[in-house]
This record gives C-alpha cells, sequence and structure tokens, in this order.
C-alpha cells in the first residue's frame, strides 16, 4: 500500500481546531480508517493542537501550527511543528482522574487523552527554537489498536 502524506499550516487560534480535524478526518477516510478508531485519532490530534494553541503560544493568534498526517498500511503518524514555547509532558504529573471527576473539573485532560489514545507521543525540539509534537498510532487489527 502506498504511502499516503499531506500537510496543512494554520494559526494558532482556537478556530483552527475545526480544520485540523477535518483535515485529520478526511485523510483517515481515504484509507478506511474504521470510525471509531478514526474518532479516537482525531480526538488525540485536536487535544495536542489545543495544548499547543493554548500553552505554547500563550493563545497567541500570530503563531503558526504545520500539521502532517502521514499513513501507511500499518499506522499513522502525526507531526505537529510549531515555535511556541517548548513543553515537556513527561514532567507534568499524570492527573488523579476521581479528583479530577469529583471537583467537576472539565478542562486539564488534553495530555491523559492522548496518552490513551494514541500508541506513541513525544515531543522533539528542533532546531531554531522549534518543536515538534509526535503522536503514532497502529491501524492494525488488535490489543495495541483497539
Amino acid at each position: 500500500m502506498q504511502t499516503l502524506k499531506d500537510r496543512l499550516n494554520v494559526p494558532s487560534r482556537p478556530g483552527s481546531l475545526r480544520a485540523v480535524r477535518r483535515f485529520v478526518t478526511d485523510l483517515l477516510d481515504q484509507r478506511d480508517v474504521p470510525r471509531p478508531l478514526a474518532n479516537r485519532i482525531v480526538l488525540a490530534v485536536d487535544e495536542a493542537v489545543a495544548n499547543i494553541v493554548e500553552h505554547a503560544y500563550a493563545m497567541d493568534p500570530s503563531g503558526r501550527i504545520e500539521a502532517e498526517v502521514e499513513l501507511d498500511g500499518s499506522r499513522v503518524l502525526v507531526a505537529l511543528r510549531h515555535s511556541g514555547i517548548p513543553v515537556d509532558p513527561d514532567a507534568l504529573p499524570e492527573p488523579d482522574i476521581l479528583e479530577h471527576l469529583r471537583q467537576g473539573r472539565r478542562r486539564g485532560l488534553g495530555l491523559f487523552l492522548i496518552r490513551r489514545i494514541m500508541d506513541d507521543f513525544c515531543v522533539l525540539a528542533l532546531p531554531e527554537g522549534r518543536s515538534e509534537v509526535l503522536l503514532v498510532k497502529s491501524l492494525l487489527p488488535g490489543p495495541v489498536s483497539d
């Protein structure tokens, strides 16, 4: 199966989330990724982009986010590149879900969801102060992609 690869560049603003969701959904549809799996992947990408907008760019709409999606027969790789403030997700504590729910909090679970949905997730430092958020999900049937 030939690799499908495409790129989208959007401003760092909440309104760009819809464009990124549509972009990823359209590519997953081209590979006939089952809808439940596609929805989870899109949710993880949406959370990652929202975190870049809110935390890396501190809601500054002048920043840019480049989303690149690569699909082959076995996996989807999403790379989100930006020039905002770098964040080390490994330095952030895992939330206490029960306490989070008890407090009625509606925000703050983005990284938790990304880590639960995707098979691999990391943030890399790029030259010139840029960062790359990588999200990888297997498309093969079995326990890894369920």
